[in-house]
């Protein structure tokens, strides 16, 4: 199947303003793409690309005063079928996670997690601990 993804994000800053995008297939999935995943930016900006130390594709830009439009449309192709489920999977606990697995327990800048975590408790936190939980 196909799936058309896309997005129109429109940025106004004050000042020449330094961003890093995360707007892009994970390169995992770059075999997949139908069409080219073309970022375009309205006014026209000079822009590069990176590796982050999770393998997401990163997009860094200045932003100019006044407003800018980050936008792409592609196609993805897709088998359709649903993610596979592990109902037996077992919730382990952080003490007994390896140390190189702990940096994808950390929270992220881009979230207020001090308000969020009252919340993902609040919704979730009365799942039993494993699948059930994800």
């Amino acid at each position: 199947m196909l799936i058309r993804a896309g997005y129109e994000i429109i940025l106004c800053v004050n000042v020449p303003t330094a961003m890093t995008a995360m707007l892009k297939v994970h390169p995992s999935r770059l075999a997949d793409l139908r069409t080219p995943q073309n970022v375009v930016t309205v006014p026209d900006l000079a822009m590069h690309d990176y590796l982050d130390s999770f393998g997401n594709i990163c997009t860094r830009m200045t932003l100019p005063p006044g407003d800018t439009i980050l936008s792409c449309d592609l196609l993805v192709e897709d088998s359709g079928e649903p993610d596979r489920q592990s109902p037996d999977a077992v919730q382990h606990p952080v003490a007994d996670l390896p140390d190189d697995i702990l940096i994808y327990l950390l929270g992220s800048r881009y979230c207020d997690t001090d308000r969020m975590s009252g919340l993902a408790w609040d919704l979730f936190g009365h799942f039993e601990p494993g699948w059930g939980r994800v």
